[in-house]
């Protein structure tokens, strides 16, 4: 008699939670297609036909936020050495309700990588196309971005030097920039970084020496201390590489490494069997090669996300940073959707 009760209770905790996790789909479903409806007159047709000089970066990104202030808002974080504007740009769904985890995207840290910030635009078009997988998302996180962390850097590749990486400010010996991928406060200035100010990769001269990084962190701290932020992407290319932390030193892991190791996985897998390109995958200072100073390195350990992962796009060599305009739609779209997957992940668990 025992063994029946306690198999009537068992079934019927079963069923209960069938019946709950069903009412919360439905729930979820519903205010994804709510917002959805809102969303119908903000996409920016064709926005794969050309790289967006920094003048167009400023121009749509005030277009958006003008066109609904009640769903996005439009924030300046910081200023470069040069008087240009860091912008952050927010898409929040209030009705979902409030306190939902945060996602920030970081796009154009390094100068030369065109295809980081056409990237960051794809997302946005996508969070705000109401028949797109990525919207629903909007469902269960906020996303804030930076979608230009480098203007200046990023003028200057289109005026005078493609190839150039670092930001533009003054530094010693005549020399000019800082690798801002090498200046945050983590292990500052001893794997994979140069103390020579004229280097590509020089890490400044000291920790957070550089606007652009001071903005990262001021910005990022105010959204895990209000924002209930607990993911960070940070987009770059090139190498088709999907990566977390750590990257200071390959003997130091992330307490949550296996399942970040799971998510990576995953994220490869699918996009392998969806378009056939391939990305390799894992933590950063093992899978590559140690580098210290890392934005995402640094976004892990002292905001304490529960991840953060560096996205390397197209290609592996054949175009590299000078990745031609055709190139932009599958790049972007490939790592719209390593990021569903990456996100979905943390859903479902």
């Amino acid at each position: 008699m025992k063994s029946l009760s306690l198999l009537f209770l068992i079934v019927l905790i079963s069923h209960l939670q069938s019946v709950y996790s069903a009412s919360l789909r439905k729930n979820v479903s519903e205010k994804a297609g709510r917002l959805k409806e809102q969303l119908r007159s903000l996409k920016i047709e064709k926005p794969f036909e050309h790289f967006r000089t920094f003048e167009e970066i400023e121009r749509d990104l005030k277009k958006w936020a003008k066109t609904h202030p009640e769903l996005i808002t439009l924030g300046v974080i910081g200023q470069t050495y040069h008087k240009r504007n860091i912008y952050s740009f927010s898409i929040a769904d209030n009705d979902c309700g409030e306190n939902k985890p945060a996602v920030l995207i970081e796009c154009g840290m390094h100068a030369r990588e065109w295809v980081s910030p056409a990237i960051c635009f794809h997302m946005i078009n996508e969070l705000l196309d109401y028949n797109s997988k990525f919207s629903n998302l909007l469902a269960s996180f906020d996303f804030h971005m930076i979608p230009m962390l480098n203007p200046d850097g990023y003028v200057y590749t289109w005026t005078n030097d493609r190839l150039w990486r670092k930001n533009r400010s003054p530094q010693a010996k005549g020399c000019v920039g800082v690798d801002l991928n090498r200046n945050f406060d983590i292990d500052f200035c001893v794997a994979g970084s140069e103390t020579d100010p004229c280097s590509h990769i020089f890490c400044g001269p000291k920790a957070f020496s550089e606007l652009e990084s001071q903005a990262f962190r001021d910005y990022a701290t105010q959204l895990k201390q209000e924002n209930n932020l607990k993911h960070s992407f940070h987009i770059h290319s090139y190498g088709q590489m999907i990566t977390y932390p750590y990257g200071y030193k390959a003997e130091a892991t992330v307490p949550n490494a296996e399942k970040l190791e799971q998510a990576v996985y995953k994220a490869a897998m699918i996009i392998k069997n969806l378009t056939g390109t391939e990305y390799t995958y894992g933590q950063s200072g093992k899978f590559i090669y140690e580098a210290s100073g890392g934005g995402d390195d640094w976004a892990m350990m002292y905001l304490g996300l529960e991840s953060t992962y560096c996205i390397e796009n197209q290609d592996t060599g054949d175009y590299g940073f000078m990745l031609s305009n055709r190139k932009i739609k599958s790049a972007a779209s490939e790592c719209t959707e390593i990021m569903t997957v990456l996100l979905q992940h943390f859903i479902e668990d």
